[in-house]
């Protein structure tokens, strides 16, 4: 099901949609079907997707459970560092936004330290923990408790071949 949401960006003092912040007025009536800054079902149309228009789509798919698809750091758009998420993904560890999969804190501070390894990225919880929304001294501790974890042993091998 596709849920279309009409947001009149005159009136949307505050409101932000992704890294996008509306700010401001330019002093007009809305003209759309809200009132001031709330939601109502005027804001929403159901859109049958079997029906195709004339109309162009210029939705961006958003994976359920985020409101936003994630900004990359810069760090982390390299070659390599697509080589490395494209197959972390092909195994069903990250997502189709390279956001990890089902895996503990700890894990996701193990994986995010051997990638920015493999990169070459000095400040690992820094860059991940924005990226995967942790804080980095969360990010830390799950670290130094993963390597002293016999099982993250398993989880290196699950993941070896990705870091290649």
């Amino acid at each position: 099901m596709t849920i279309k949401i009409a947001i009149n960006i005159e009136n949307a003092h505050g409101w932000h949609i992704g890294n996008n912040i509306f700010v401001g007025t330019s002093g007009k009536k809305s003209s759309g079907s809200s009132s001031e800054d709330n939601l109502n079902d005027a804001d929403f149309e159901e859109v049958d997707e079997d029906e195709k228009g004339d109309e162009p789509d210029y939705s961006q798919k958003v994976p359920l459970g985020l409101p936003f698809a994630p900004q990359i750091p810069k760090e982390l758009t390299g070659e390599k560092a697509t080589r490395i998420f494209l197959k972390l993904y092909k195994k069903e560890i990250l997502d189709e936004n390279f956001q990890p999969l089902h895996l503990s804190a700890c894990k996701k501070a193990y994986l995010a330290y051997q990638i920015a390894c493999k990169l070459n990225i000095n400040h690992v919880w820094k860059v991940f923990s924005e990226f995967w929304h942790m804080k980095p001294s969360v990010m830390r501790t799950r670290y130094n408790e993963a390597i002293s974890s016999p099982s993250i042993a398993e989880f290196y091998e699950e993941i070896k071949e990705c870091l290649q």
